[in-house]
């Protein structure tokens, strides 16, 4: 074969991937579980790497800090639990907290440890921005005829109804 041009192989990364994704998965898996069990404060890259068997080195290359760690596993989460978007009308919004909080009794340690840890509320505040995008737009899909306070108003209740603070105090009641 020596009159045939030597190609470079080409390398399919598709098997490595597949496997890094599951391991990710893995890692956020088991930060639910230490979230659950025993609140935000026992969530570490040792604790992590002591429950899914994976290298810590592993765990800061791909969350680089305990900050990116929890940013991941609540991006996870709100994927996990179906929250991809925030509603933008009153029939997404009646809808959306109607799964919200059926999502919310289904894993009520983790959401309570979310609402009264400092790095639960560190994380809320991350789509506290988002939330507020949806209510004022919910508000204004609600009625053209609404003054601007009525409708600053009306989002306030909104943004409010969308949060696990307004589920925590309905579930208490």
């Amino acid at each position: 074969n020596s009159g045939m041009k030597n190609r470079p192989r080409s390398y399919d990364a598709t098997g490595r991937k597949a496997k890094a994704g599951a391991a990710e998965i893995r890692m956020l898996q088991a930060a639910r579980e230490l979230v659950r069990e025993r609140g935000h404060e026992a969530l570490t890259f040792a604790a992590i790497a002591e429950r899914t068997g994976v290298n810590q080195r592993t765990l800061y290359r791909r969350f680089k800090t305990r900050d990116g760690l929890l940013s991941a596993f609540w991006r996870w989460a709100n994927q996990d639990a179906g929250i991809t978007a925030w509603p933008q009308s009153r029939e997404q919004a009646l809808d959306f907290i109607e799964h919200l909080f059926a999502y919310f009794d289904g894993d009520e340690r983790l959401i309570r440890s979310g609402i009264h840890s400092a790095e639960g509320r560190k994380m809320l505040a991350l789509v506290a921005e988002a939330r507020r995008a949806s209510a004022l737009a919910i508000a204004s899909s609600t009625s053209d005829r609404l003054s601007e306070d009525d409708r600053l108003a009306l989002a306030a209740a909104a943004s409010i109804l969308q949060s696990p603070q307004a589920w925590e105090i309905l579930r208490d009641l």
